[in-house]
């Protein structure tokens, strides 16, 4: 999955291909930032180009309920084998 929109990048070309390559979330000050990677294309992408812009957002995950965000990472961690048999407290 990936988002289309065309956004100028410092180096004047537009980059219309965008994906997620990490997230941070600070489940203290509800807190995620997410780092965006740019293509020029979605072609670009397949064929295995480098980005050529990246963008950092950051928003308050209080609206998504964060008890909900924290037990879906929950739910990933108990399926890692060192962490199966894990249950929830």
């Amino acid at each position: 999955m990936a988002l289309l929109i065309e956004k100028q990048t410092p180096f004047g070309i537009p980059a219309t291909y965008w994906r997620i390559i990490s997230a941070q979330i600070d489940f203290g000050r509800n807190d995620m930032k997410v780092f965006m990677a740019g293509y020029a294309s979605e072609v670009a992408r397949e064929s295995g180009a480098v980005p050529i812009t990246q963008e950092q957002i950051s928003f308050d995950i209080a609206s998504l309920g964060p008890d909900q965000v924290r037990g879906v990472v929950y739910d990933v961690v108990k399926q890692l084998e060192e962490w199966s048999g894990a249950s929830d407290a």
